[in-house]
């Protein structure tokens, strides 16, 4: 019964995690400053040398790490960007957790402590990188009639 369980687990893991152990993962993910291009397409060798001398990026990339480097530059540098764009959304949780962290003691600060974060939907708007257009929703609203 236990080996039965045992496979079952495996079984069930194997399927859960398939698409990790597919990944491809290359170097210059992690530190694209100090990576031999080796087995690369010609278009992403060429990216990372031009990225490779760019030292303001060079500076960012030391300062915040390579998670936050990735997606601050992933609009200058678009092809390195599709190669990585996977592995930066399936392993997000340390910069979103600092992130929700940062917001939540942010929003205590300065609302004197109420608990009500997750009522007032403050957490939510925090963390959102969506900015409300109050003006086309005001325009849009339609008062309602009396009956």
């Amino acid at each position: 019964m236990l080996l039965l369980a045992s496979k079952n687990v495996k079984d069930d893991m194997k399927i859960r995690f398939e698409d990790l152990e597919n990944l491809k993962f290359f170097d210059w993910y992690i530190n694209p400053f100090e990576t031999e291009n080796v087995n690369l397409s010609q278009e992403i060798t060429e990216n990372l040398l031009n990225l490779k001398y760019d030292f303001e990026a060079k500076v960012i990339f030391n300062k915040y790490g390579y998670q936050q480097f990735w997606v601050t530059h992933r609009k200058k540098y678009p092809l390195l960007w599709n190669e990585i764009e996977t592995l930066i959304i399936a392993f997000p949780s340390t910069y979103l957790v600092e992130r929700g962290f940062s917001a939540v003691s942010n929003i205590l600060t300065k609302k004197r402590n109420k608990l009500q974060i997750v009522n007032r939907g403050d957490l939510r708007l925090s963390l959102s990188t969506i900015e409300a257009d109050i003006k086309r929703l005001t325009n849009s609203h339609q008062a309602q009639g009396s009956h």
